[in-house]
């Protein structure tokens, strides 16, 4: 090792053979001359520096840049890889049911999502209960791709309707029979009960999926969801086709049928007509929170709301079962903005007028604001529900994070007594039975325009359906990418559903879609005219 009298006595010579080199980097020649190569030296330096400056700042934008990336990888988590217990949600729509077919492939066949649960409402019903005879299994990937198969025959049989006469039969002089003589249904349902009969069976649903079907009792005025599967139904008397019949008949539109539903009385004609349970939720999704009312036990202190709340069981709502993420499919456009409800009929009014001067249109348009306001009061109270679950396990984990152990055992109890919020939910922790439960993952599928108003509900044809099925894949796709962060699969949604258009030999042969068909009706007046048109000539 060197002494400090040897090190600096060899400073002054290393230094100058730095500088050397320096200068002779910059073309000198090696010779320390203080007087003309110090100030070039110096200049080299300097560079030098600023190079290393720019290469670090390389470096430190380039780190940036990676963790930008792999923050944004650990933020596109894909919903549907984990083993989190899902349901499906679909609202009424006649018709539109094809929109969520559309949907439903997309995440199940596109997105590999595997689902536990279905519910429905009107077509909703109809569409979870054929896709809840897939067979589950505890292999994970049996259990998909029975799903994917079940899927793939749900649009099968949606485009095997070629006409509403696939669906049902107007009765004869049924309009003047009504006026005159108050004719109790305008048409016969009976291709659609044959629909039902080749297409559902209870020993399917027995081995496949929950299903609950809603309706609403005509006479009571009750509304109320039926589970598909003979160990955990709560209805006496019936089965469950046929209130899977009854939740696809509208009052007037269709005869409603009769059911017994432990009714104490032998007689037919004291048996309860049952109808859609649209009347009630268009949406059936409210039944996912419960409402809960304090409890207290028997030394009279309030029992933890979690547990209080589960202990209600309702007969004309049985319970769920445990899950984590709901994905929502409805059938009309929908923000939580803006309760705008444009009017579609684009004849409704003379140009340049904003005023509605035929009684009957003034009636058609009074039932869809009627039929608008409980179609939103489904998803805005449930929205807001799941955002209140949200605050309080937020507060519930902070205050859990923050206690001190020795406090934290009171400061919880007195957290769980106090009931926090009226709701609760049927996402609960499964090792803690007295924590407050937890809000969904919620992935909402919402068409961007109205397909059809409540007078095409039942008017089909092959374009309109795949139209619809088309824009349902799209929707579902818009979803996965703005609320998962996914890459999108749009493409694969056009191959899978092409546009269909007549041929000069009266054939459907497929061709590209226009950009705007999935977009706003109502920003676009050439394409709302165009749907009015397909639903006028449902033979196209």
């Amino acid at each position: 090792m060197l002494s400090n009298n040897e090190f600096q006595s060899m400073a002054p010579a290393a230094t100058a053979s730095i500088i050397g080199g320096a200068a002779q980097h910059l073309g000198g020649q090696g010779t320390y001359n203080p007087q003309t190569q110090n100030a070039a030296a110096r200049h080299w330096l300097i560079n030098q520096g600023i190079r290393s400056m720019k290469i670090m700042r390389m470096w430190v934008l380039l780190i940036a840049a990676l963790a930008l990336l792999f923050n944004q990888v650990a933020k596109a988590e894909d919903p549907c890889v984990n083993l989190k217990r899902r349901a499906l949600v679909m609202s009424g729509g006649g018709a539109k049911g094809a929109f969520e077919a559309g949907a439903v492939y997309h995440l199940v066949v596109q997105r590999h999502c595997d689902f536990d649960e279905f519910s429905g409402s009107s077509v909703g019903a109809l569409n979870s209960a054929f896709l809840g005879q897939a067979a589950k299994s505890i292999d994970t990937d049996e259990s998909l791709a029975n799903l994917s198969a079940q899927s793939e025959e749900l649009v099968s049989l949606w485009q095997s309707i070629k006409s509403s006469k696939d669906i049902r039969k107007p009765r004869r002089f049924a309009t003047l029979r009504f006026g005159l003589f108050g004719l109790d249904s305008m048409n016969d349902m009976e291709p659609l009960r044959h629909l039902l009969d080749r297409n559902i069976s209870m020993e399917r649903l027995a081995n496949g999926r929950h299903v609950r079907a809603a309706v609403v009792s005509f006479w009571s005025g009750v509304y109320r969801e039926v589970v598909a599967q003979p160990s955990s139904t709560r209805t006496a008397g019936g089965t469950f086709l046929e209130y899977l019949y009854a939740s696809s008949v509208l009052p007037v539109y269709a005869k409603m049928p009769r059911i017994a539903d432990g009714s104490p009385f032998d007689d037919p004609k004291m048996w309860s007509q049952f109808s859609d349970g649209g009347l009630r939720h268009i949406t059936p999704l409210a039944s996912y929170f419960k409402i809960c009312k304090k409890v207290k036990d028997t030394e009279g202190q309030n029992l933890p709301q979690a547990v209080a709340c589960f202990e209600d069981v309702s007969r004309t709502m049985p319970p769920h079962e445990p899950v984590e993420q709901l994905f929502v499919i409805v059938t009309s456009p929908y923000s939580r903005d803006s309760d705008e409800l444009p009017i579609m009929d684009v004849k409704c009014c003379r140009n340049g007028s904003h005023q509605i001067k035929d009684g009957r249109k003034i009636l058609s348009r009074t039932l869809a604001l009627m039929d608008d306001a409980v179609y939103r009061s489904d998803l805005e109270f449930s929205l807001t529900a799941n955002d209140m679950l949200r605050w309080r396990w937020q507060a519930y984990n902070r205050l859990v994070l923050n206690e001190s152990a020795e406090e934290l055992a009171d400061s919880r109890q007195r957290f769980l007594a106090q009931g926090t919020s009226v709701v609760e939910s049927y996402n609960r922790d499964t090792q803690d039975r007295d924590a407050p439960s937890r809000p969904y993952e919620i992935g909402l599928i919402v068409p961007k325009k109205e397909f059809a108003d409540a007078s095409h509900l039942l008017v089909v044809s092959p374009s309109v359906i795949q139209a619809q099925l088309y824009c349902g894949c799209i929707a579902a796709d818009e979803m996965m990418a703005r609320d998962f962060d996914l890459p999108s699969l749009s493409n694969q949604c056009a191959q899978r559903f092409p546009r269909l258009i007549k041929s000069e030999h009266n054939a459907h042969v497929a061709a590209d879609w226009d950009p705007a068909v999935c977009g706003s009706a109502y920003s676009d007046k050439q394409n709302t005219l165009e749907i009015a048109n397909d639903l006028q000539n449902p033979a196209q």
